[in-house]
């Protein structure tokens, strides 16, 4: 047993022997490089940071600093407007220094009422996706199958026909007709007329200044630039949606008076509409519904995002 540690000791020992020289030098070599690396360090620290370098590590620290989580970003106030009075650089530059002081959202262009007087401009194919947007939207779907049913149970000699099959037509044939006005009057004429269709809320003052606003819109509307201009958009889109309806929709009088007295009642009951878009944001905001649905309702009719309470 003796001479088997001994054999086991001197085996080992001999390996020491031959692993100590490569030892030796691999911790040489660790040690030169781990100098080296120090003087690399030490010699870079001294050296100033090019502009570049600089200007990056501002903007990580500032993106840094505002980050904010998303479940927060719905309830950030709107950042800096545009200006008709500025040059776009102007703006961008007001816009950047307003989120480096407080973090903010940029508001939604693409939607019917926006709170800010002045926003960036609505390209054709941002007018176009509005349009659909407009048609597309579950509360407006709501309102003509709501409409289409009401007239159907109140009229049993209507041209449509009765039951389902009357509600059915008259259904098909209401959409077609939103559709339609969407069309003109959010994408086409706008386009042509270089016309902002979005209605700007005043969102302050006294009621009856409020209600005027709303009330002008119909005829007073917002050029891409910022200008007042006609709103070529709703006075022209009934118009044309009169004349239409002569052409295609069963029961509709084709005369002359009953095509003016369309028109003028389209146009007499339009400030409705930018009433509620006026007044809504501000009666949602005092509504807190315990039901997140219900919530999430309240928010899309008063800012048409679910998420971004008035």
């Amino acid at each position: 047993m003796e001479q088997a540690g001994y054999n086991v000791d001197k085996s080992m020992s001999a390996g020491q022997r031959r692993l100590a020289p490569a030892s030796a030098g691999v911790l040489l070599i660790l040690l030169v490089l781990a100098c080296e690396g120090t003087d690399a360090a030490a010699q870079t620290a001294e050296l100033p940071d090019t502009p570049s370098a600089v200007l990056l590590s501002n903007v990580s620290l500032e993106s840094q600093s505002t980050a904010v989580p998303a479940y927060q970003h719905a309830r950030l106030p709107v950042c800096a407007p545009m200006r008709p009075d500025l040059s776009p650089e102007a703006t961008a530059s007001l816009q950047a220094r307003d989120k480096a002081l407080r973090p903010c959202r940029e508001e939604n262009p693409i939607q019917t009422v926006v709170s800010s007087p002045y926003v960036k401009p609505l390209t054709p194919d941002q007018k176009f996706k509005l349009a659909v947007h407009d048609f597309k939207d579950p509360f407006n779907l709501a309102v003509l199958t709501a409409g289409s049913g009401i007239y159907i149970a109140s009229n049993a000699h209507n041209p449509y026909g009765p039951g389902f099959k009357g509600w059915g037509r008259i259904e098909g044939y209401s959409l077609v007709q939103d559709a339609q006005g969407e069309f003109f009057g959010t994408f086409l004429i706008p386009v042509l007329a270089h016309e902002d269709p979005r209605y700007h809320r005043m969102g302050h003052g006294s009621i009856g200044r409020r209600m005027l606003h709303a009330a002008l819109h119909t005829y007073i509307s917002q050029h891409d630039d910022g200008r007042v201009m006609p709103n070529y958009a709703v006075l022209g889109n009934y118009v044309i949606g009169a004349e239409l309806a002569n052409l295609w929709i069963p029961g509709t009088p084709v005369n002359a008076p009953s095509t003016a007295k369309r028109i003028g009642l389209g146009i007499a009951i339009d400030p409705a509409g930018t009433m509620i878009g006026e007044f809504l944001p501000d009666i949602a905001r005092h509504v807190h519904v315990h039901s997140g649905l219900l919530q999430q309702i309240v928010n899309v009719v008063a800012t048409g995002n679910p998420n971004t309470p008035p």
